[in-house]
């Protein structure tokens, strides 16, 4: 007789209605500040040139992103320790770490525009973290599509939005911020991002209103 796969027959961690409210707010606040900060960067900075406003801008909106991030990374390593423990503790690393690393670049920049001081150092930091997110939405989108206690639609989403991250961030390294190929890339990884974060934002507070993650049941929710 066959046996049903450990990941298809666990359960969801159980994860209570606060904690979701929690996630898909801290989903929505991401993906508002990921437009924001879109807009700024190569609306004010690149095109219009105005380095010093929409800058500052651009970094105060990153701070808003990794903020809003840090609760959706706790909750997919709690939705998945028990079905996928090594994979789960794996996104939690990387997740933290690049949550962190982009906050710590953001904040650096922060202070040395306002300081008026060169702040390279911390620009190289901020693409780290970028990466680092990105190689977390990938881990998020394995998560989801083996586990399938979230939608489908959300782990393709996180595995194309992170793809283009890293894409982007190695892209700038390499060729800088007006490269054809960035910008693209750019535009793929915010718009894919910006329809996860909200499509999140919805399904976690409709979780939320149903009792939380404890009892639930595969499918597109």
């Amino acid at each position: 007789m066959e046996q049903d796969s450990p990941i298809a027959a666990s359960s969801p961690k159980p994860v209570e209605p606060s904690g979701l409210r929690y996630t898909g707010w801290g989903a929505f606040v991401s993906a508002v500040a990921i437009l924001l900060g879109f807009a700024f960067f190569f609306g004010g900075f690149v095109l219009l040139g105005e380095e010093a406003l929409f800058g500052l801008l651009s970094d105060v909106a990153a701070m808003f992103i990794a903020g809003g991030l840090v609760p959706v990374v706790w909750l997919v390593f709690r939705a998945h320790r028990e079905s996928q423990r090594g994979l789960a503790d794996t996104s939690a690393i990387v997740g933290g770490f690049g949550v962190a690393l982009f906050a710590l670049g953001a904040l650096g920049l922060i202070v040395a525009h306002v300081m008026s001081v060169a702040g390279g150092q911390f620009l190289g930091v901020q693409y780290l973290g970028t990466a680092m997110v990105g190689a977390w939405l990938v881990l998020f989108g394995v998560l989801v599509l083996r586990g399938g206690w979230f939608p489908a639609g959300l782990g393709w989403l996180g595995v194309i939005s992170g793809v283009s991250y890293v894409l982007v961030t190695g892209g700038m390294v390499v060729w800088g911020h007006d490269h054809v190929l960035v910008r693209v890339a750019g535009l793929v990884a915010v718009l894919s991002f910006v329809v996860w974060g909200f499509w999140l934002w919805r399904w976690c507070l409709q979780r939320a209103k149903e009792g939380g993650l404890e009892g639930a049941r595969p499918g597109p929710a």
